[in-house]
């Protein structure tokens, strides 16, 4: 059998709707497990170490939003986190979440945000370590240090800094970022760049209300000054 391009565990406490997700993504490849519990869904992804997560926000014993705060801190587990109509998409990705999909869920919409996500992750740059005056990217081990020390960024923030940084001075706006890193997403609004670079400001500048690294170019976008 081929090899499975990534591990996926849905958790959603729908029965049916569990059914239909996991089909359509065995279909697209991925090895997919469920959970419909909160609880029982941190004690799965620690063991199980999951490449990706779809993660309703109503569920029982723990909360969407509760479990994404227990496990952000493992950098390789991406989140989709999955809201009703009435749900905000920006306080999950303020919580460290990948992408977010309001229901009722479209599963062809979903599997192409599952792909976008995982291959984002995925990518892996010829240049191994990114050196900017006591900011160090390691893109291929997905981490990072600010003066020595180790600093935790949800995939989705790793992805933007080390886009960002492998282009210096280049300036990026906020429709061309949705597209280079994101991936191309009609769907998802431009204030999701404006979020994660709120985010990163908090984590690797000294002074984020002053950035010298992360610059906002009014008018224009978005550029790294290592």
């Amino acid at each position: 059998m081929p090899q499975a391009r990534g591990s996926v565990l849905v958790v959603v406490d729908e029965p049916t709707t569990v059914q239909i997700i996991s089909s359509h993504l065995d279909q697209a490849g991925y090895a997919t497990s469920s959970s419909a519990d909160g609880h029982e869904a941190v004690a799965v992804i620690n063991v199980e170490k999951p490449d990706l997560v779809i993660l309703d926000v109503m569920l029982p014993g723990l909360d969407g939003l509760q479990v994404m705060d227990r496990i952000r801190r493992r950098e390789h587990t991406a989140v989709i986190l999955v809201g009703g109509e009435s749900a905000d998409p920006v306080i999950g990705l303020r919580l460290g979440a990948d992408d977010h999909l309001s229901k009722p869920i479209v599963p062809a919409e979903l599997v192409a945000r599952v792909q976008a996500v995982l291959r984002r992750r995925d990518h892996q740059p010829l240049q191994s370590v990114i050196a900017a005056h006591g900011l160090d990217i390691d893109t291929r081990a997905r981490r990072v240090t600010v003066r020595g020390e180790p600093v935790h960024l949800t995939p989705m923030e790793f992805d933007l800094l080390a886009f960002l940084a492998r282009h210096p001075h280049r300036v990026f706006s906020r429709a061309e970022l949705l597209e280079l890193v994101w991936g191309w997403r009609p769907y998802i609004e431009s204030s999701t760049v404006a979020v994660h670079v709120r985010r990163l400001r908090t984590k690797v500048e000294a002074d984020p209300s002053r950035p010298t690294r992360l610059k906002t170019v009014w008018g224009a976008g978005y550029r790294f000054d290592p």
